[in-house]
């Protein structure tokens, strides 16, 4: 395994900024826990699941735009078909 591969065993959280300690601060009521350990935890967790959940909904929403693309010809179609069949009417 190379370094980067290498899980830490060890995460600080210091020498953070006063608005970065009242946004942490603020994480750690969301998530209801009071060691900064598990709210660190929490947070990559979390960032992962996201991570996730968006780049599924990114697939299923290029899913949506082809199978919109796909029957917004098909529309087109009919509709040059109603004009041709209206032409041979008169």
């Amino acid at each position: 395994m190379n370094e980067e591969e290498k899980l830490p065993d060890i995460i600080y959280v210091r020498d953070i900024s006063e608005a970065d300690a009242i946004a942490f601060n603020a994480i750690k009521k969301k998530f209801g826990v009071k060691s900064n350990s598990k709210v660190v935890k929490l947070l990559f967790t979390k960032y992962i699941t996201l991570l996730t959940d968006y780049s599924n909904l990114n697939l299923k929403f290029e899913e949506s735009k082809k199978k919109n693309r796909i029957l917004t010809e098909k529309i087109d179609i009919v509709r040059e078909f109603g004009k041709v069949l209206s032409e041979l009417e008169e």
